[in-house]
């Protein structure tokens, strides 16, 4: 829902600030994006120098430094462009009210996409959680942990801006200005950004900015044989959530290339890292939106070592870590054996195996009922409807333990249609019939989940139970299906957690093997009795 009123409010926005400078003139809707372009510039370029110049010193006020040392500024300076304006043309020029609407609503439309795009990248900047007013856009999948477009704006209003200002720095006004740091090389990509950066620990919750003296860098490592790139970093205690524990999601670390003229450099987020922990250094996949580099608790300092994917072009120019950049001057090349690649070529990245294709059959149970689960039909959330009982339709997390219902409001289970049974498969990280990992980097993201039976006949999922230490989230779906890997809530590569996927299959046929597009994950051969 939050979603739907993100995207309808930024279009209502745009389009009432067009309409009122429509009203104004035609004129007057030109000076009026005439401020909010240079307001824009300026902001902008000021961005970085009083955010880590000024603003950022370790505290909790840091999460909400980027996001102030841009608003602020904007608005300042358009406040000031439009009194001086008003001071030096006080009277508008009249022009045909065919034409205040026919080309003033089109530069108030452009006034108004660059003013609300300097807002929503400017909050998606301020802490508050994972999502921007129910906006994720980029982040890192639930399903490979990897970082990829989540959700498309309507009217992308923010990425219509960032991609105004990045070019706009490498062009009139970069060459007005005379920067040797222009937006477009030292930040690229900004809109992504505007959500990237969200995506901390505790769903957000944690520290969305890093002190610039914080983090030094040990050294820069570039091996062409594996096509990756290593940037070790020291972190000191100003780098740590609160003062608590340094983590770092994939999402808020990228690397950036080097560039010339107006082209834009390279971006790649880190596929691995290296780190101390209490057993010795260790070496770890960024599979899994659970996964992030940390130190090790109640240690000041942490040398943690990122492995980046090859640059499509250039050389390491910069590492930004949660929006601080960070020069990298001295790159060396090394071989395949050298330690900042150790884990790399190991068994810990199976992205070039494939598992599956074997016995599943114990992964299934043919049963409606729910273990464990103790909650009756007067505590249930909103979200979620049964009928005599038994789960039909909806979602919910359910805390576990808690003092037992009475019988006569206990759930049952999930509710058979007449003719069919309920059937779960596990396919959890330690399952026979485990979907992540190799599996799904072999499938795709978008294959189609389905149960296939010995006629060829396909049963897409209805929903999933998936079980966390102390809570159960179960999603019932029988209109819709679930029908990919990204509709799924991911699993730690640890396997402490599991999911069954919840099927509705036809009475009496007999089950084959359960498969993920073109690729069948495993075989069985289990025969769906009729209910008791």
């Amino acid at each position: 829902m939050m979603f739907y009123i993100f995207n309808i409010g930024v279009i209502l926005l745009v389009g009432l600030i067009a309409y009122w400078w429509a009203n104004q003139g035609l004129f007057s809707s030109f000076l009026h994006l005439l401020c909010v372009i240079i307001a824009g510039a300026l902001a902008f370029a000021a961005w970085e120098p009083i955010t880590t110049g000024l603003l950022l010193h370790g505290n909790k006020f840091d999460n909400y430094a980027w996001g102030i040392a841009l608003i602020i500024p904007f608005l300042v300076f358009l406040v000031i462009f439009r009194i001086a304006l008003d001071k030096i043309a006080p009277d508008n020029v009249s022009f045909p009210i065919w034409t205040n609407y026919a080309v003033g609503f089109p530069l108030g439309v452009v006034a108004g996409t660059l003013t609300i795009g300097i807002f929503l990248i400017g909050a998606g900047h301020i802490q508050s959680g994972r999502s921007l007013f129910g906006f994720q856009g980029w982040q890192r999948s639930n399903s490979t942990g990897k970082v990829t477009q989540v959700q498309s704006a309507w009217f992308p209003a923010h990425k219509i801006t960032s991609q105004f200002y990045s070019w706009l720095s490498v062009s009139s006004m970069g060459a007005l200005g005379g920067t040797s740091t222009p937006m477009q090389r030292c930040n690229p990509e900004l809109y992504k950004q505007m959500t990237l950066i969200r995506d901390s620990y505790k769903e957000g919750t944690s520290a969305m900015a890093l002190v610039p003296d914080s983090v030094q860098v040990n050294g820069v490592y570039i091996c062409d044989e594996l096509r990756k790139i290593a940037v070790s970093l020291n972190f000191d205690a100003k780098a740590q959530d609160y003062g608590e524990q340094l983590t770092i999601s994939s999402a808020q670390i990228r690397l950036i290339g080097s560039t010339h003229g107006q082209g834009s450099p390279s971006v790649v987020h880190p596929e691995n890292w290296s780190q101390e922990t209490t057993r010795g250094r260790g070496h770890f996949v960024f599979d899994d939106v659970s996964h992030y580099a940390t130190s090790v608790p109640g240690r000041q300092t942490a040398q943690i070592t990122f492995i980046f994917p090859a640059l499509e072009h250039g050389q390491p120019k910069y590492v930004q870590i949660r929006g601080t950049r960070v020069n990298l001057s001295t790159v060396q090349k090394v071989e395949a054996s050298y330690s900042a690649f150790a884990g790399v070529s190991g068994g810990e990245d199976t992205s070039s195996e494939f598992v599956g294709g074997g016995d599943i059959r114990s992964a299934i149970r043919i049963d409606n009922r729910l273990r464990g689960l103790n909650v009756g039909t007067n505590q249930l959330p909103g979200g979620i409807r049964h009928i005599d009982r038994y789960f039909s339709e909806g979602e919910a997390s359910i805390s576990k333990g808690g003092d037992r219902p009475a019988r006569s409001l206990q759930i049952q289970g999930i509710y058979e249609t007449p003719g069919t049974r309920i059937v779960k498969l596990d396919v959890s990280r330690t399952s026979p019939a485990n979907i992540y990992g190799a599996v799904s980097r072999e499938a795709g993201n978008n294959a189609q989940l389905a149960l296939v039976d010995t006629a060829g006949r396909e049963y897409s999922p209805i929903g999933y139970l998936h079980e966390k230490t102390d809570s159960y989230h179960i999603k019932l779906a029988p209109s819709r299906f679930v029908r990919t890997i990204d509709e799924l809530p991911s699993l730690p590569s640890a396997g402490n957690q599991t999911l069954e996927l919840i099927f509705r299959v036809t009475q009496n046929v007999t089950i084959a093997a359960f498969r993920m597009g073109d690729v069948t994950v495993g075989t069985c051969n289990v025969n769906v009795p009729p209910a008791l």
